[in-house]
């Protein structure tokens, strides 16, 4: 019965939060509380199961909470736009070097964790130059996306904070060891950038000068319509529409919302280097683990807001902006606790896996983590992250608990690829943001990134595994 019961709820999250028919706290709470009361369970029986699994996640909420406001804050004070005019002014016209750009940009902006404000930041910034060439704008969009599912191994990127929450192992604890496999993730990356960018001159047959980027209008030497078919759609997914807005106009605009001067305090100098000092001690307090994730953000957040903002209600204006994004996600992961505390608190969770490791084959439970680490990518299509994380991961979990693989083994086996396509599956409403800035189809983008994609994650898998962070 227990067994039934569980498979029956697990599967109602699921398919909840696939539709989006309601909100994902909706999803986690009200399925587990319909399954356990079924099961016989009274009021003081749920007070304990919420108790219990709010305990295994209060201090990732809290760790969203502050590293979204301090990290937002940052990025609305321009401590990126420095870098966003080195990478245009160095990158000129070589095409191979603006896909090198391009990923550094990237890269550089997610460490906010926001990926949203990546795409809204490097596709404003380098759209333009990529229309003015004669680049494709879905190349652009999928060097920024793999680069966001690399920079969302950071504890407060979400897949690896919702993994610590499951597992109950500190978030700062996982991610010490993934730093190297970042650091190999990057050079992969810029070796991707280098490979695309020569076969995007390829396909373009001509180097671009270096003053061709002064103007309106498209450079001497290239044709802006080549590739274009016979109906005016090209090659690459884009509508003819996309080439109507060949001009200098950002298709956003990535200072949209940001502070009056008037709020602030200081030189533009002062807050610059003294924002990127707050920055690179949060980050020191977390490789070294002097403090908890969720402390260390409190203070940074606190610092940055009472150095850079005048008075008590331009701080307070600033908080409510970033809150929305902040209370979201620390919802969801509490509702996720509570679901989890149903689950393991009533016994459904270990029965389902008891029940699961006698139909399976031994050979299979004891090889699950390779299977998950070949296909993460593409169950990105059929399951949300919170599905993945929070009903998926603790089944295998409990299944692959008789044997002599560790935690972190599955851990990481499932995190990379998951996190590396973070922004590919419809479920990501991310994804249909990205879209709309190139004026692409979901389609064509799946088409031109999914091989690198997947590629991408199995090369970061192997390097785990040297690594030792997974173990075969």
């Amino acid at each position: 019965m227990l067994t039934i019961v569980g498979l029956l709820t697990i599967a109602t999250v699921v398919l909840l939060l696939v539709t989006g028919r309601v909100t994902p706290i909706a999803a986690f709470s009200l399925p587990a509380l319909g399954a356990a009361l079924f099961l016989g369970h009274g009021a003081s029986d749920l007070a304990g199961f919420f108790e219990s699994g709010i305990g295994q996640v209060v201090n990732i909420a809290v760790m969203f909470v502050f590293a979204i406001l301090m990290f937002g804050t940052l990025a609305d004070l321009g401590l990126f736009d420095p870098l966003v005019r080195v990478i245009l002014r160095v990158t000129g016209g070589n095409i191979v070097a603006i896909c090198v750009g391009t990923v550094i940009l990237a890269v550089i902006c997610q460490l906010d964790g926001a990926g949203p404000t990546t795409l809204l930041v490097t596709i404003a910034a380098l759209l333009p130059t990529y229309r003015r060439l004669g680049m494709s704008p879905l190349l652009l969009l999928s060097l920024t996306t793999l680069s966001i599912g690399l920079m969302n191994l950071t504890p407060w990127g979400g897949p690896l904070a919702r993994a610590s929450a499951v597992t109950g192992i500190d978030v700062a604890e996982l991610w010490r060891p993934l730093i190297p496999l970042q650091l190999i993730g990057v050079v992969l990356l810029i070796g991707i950038a280098v490979v695309l960018g020569m076969r995007e001159r390829r396909r373009i047959g001509t180097r671009v000068p270096e003053p061709a980027l002064v103007g309106g209008g498209p450079p001497s030497g290239t044709d802006d319509s080549a590739g274009d078919g016979a109906d005016g759609e090209r090659p690459d997914g884009t509508g003819a529409d996309t080439e109507a807005r060949d001009d200098d106009t950002p298709a956003v605009d990535p200072t949209a919302g940001r502070p009056d001067p008037s709020m602030l305090r200081g030189t533009h100098t002062f807050r610059m280097w003294f924002n990127l000092a707050v920055a690179l001690g949060t980050m020191g307090l977390l490789v070294t683990g002097t403090l908890p994730p969720g402390y260390a953000f409190l203070l940074g957040a606190s610092v940055v807001l009472v150095v850079n903002f005048r008075s008590r209600d331009d701080q307070m204006a600033q908080m409510r902006r970033h809150a929305p994004n902040g209370l979201t996600l620390a919802a969801i992961i509490l509702a996720a606790g509570t679901f989890l505390g149903v689950m393991s608190e009533t016994g459904m969770l270990e029965s389902v896996a008891l029940d699961l490791i006698a139909v399976l084959p031994q050979w299979l439970v004891e090889n699950l983590h390779i299977l998950f680490g070949f296909l993460s990518v593409p169950l990105d299509f059929v399951l949300s992250v919170d599905a993945y994380w929070f009903a998926l991961f603790p089944v295998v979990l409990e299944v692959t608990g008789t044997t002599d693989i560790s935690t972190t083994t599955i851990l990481y086996s499932m995190l990379i690829g998951n996190t590396i396509s973070s922004i590919l599956g419809p479920l990501n409403p991310v994804i249909w943001l990205a879209l709309s800035l190139v004026r692409a189809e979901f389609a064509a983008y799946v088409r031109y990134v999914f091989p690198w994609m997947w590629g991408f994650s199995l090369a970061l898998f192997g390097a785990a595994i040297l690594l030792g962070l997974v173990q075969i």
